[in-house]
């Protein structure tokens, strides 16, 4: 009865192990600011916030006046491949002053962009926002033998909103 017991609980963890690495993603997590192997773009997010409600303690802010974007680069080239691949992408909204009903997000590569979707900053979840989901596709008409994702941007995408730049998750 025992061996009966013990065979069938081996058989469920090798059954969860399977499924949990079946499943399991590789994915990028990048502040802000974030200064680990990373070099992240800000082009007009120049109000700095902190607090324990921000991802890693701080977030970045832009009241839509005009167009900004704030761009996260991946550490080393990112990634890269020589046929299409998937892009997810998850933002970390929790401040209340981010309002901007309409936050574009988008994926950068091989001289392009990729829109992953926008999110309503105004009344995202606190924390982890699914965004969407992007394509990364060959551009062979430049010539590129490669296809390469290295960062991901939030844009200000016109309303005159505050857009908030805090943390992203990327997952390939």
């Amino acid at each position: 009865m025992i061996k009966r017991v013990i065979s069938y609980l081996s058989a469920l963890c090798i059954a969860f192990s399977a499924m949990a690495s079946f499943n399991s993603f590789a994915y990028l997590e990048i502040d802000n600011d974030d200064s680990k192997g990373y070099s992240n773009i800000n082009n007009g997010f120049n109000t700095y916030l902190s607090g324990s409600s921000h991802f890693r303690g701080d977030a970045r802010r832009n009241y839509n006046s005009e167009y900004a974007n704030y761009t996260y680069e991946f550490s080393g080239s990112g990634k890269s491949t020589t046929t299409s691949f998937k892009v997810k992408l998850y933002a970390y909204v929790n401040d209340s002053t981010f309002t901007n009903p309409s936050a574009r997000y988008v994926a950068y590569g091989n001289s392009s962009a990729y829109t992953f979707g926008t999110l309503n900053q105004d009344t995202a979840f606190g924390g982890w926002n699914y965004v969407g989901e992007a394509t990364v596709k060959p551009l062979t008409q430049y010539g590129y033998k490669s296809v390469t994702c290295n960062a991901v941007g939030v844009e200000t995408n016109g309303p005159l909103r505050y857009t908030g730049a805090d943390g992203v998750r990327v997952y390939f």
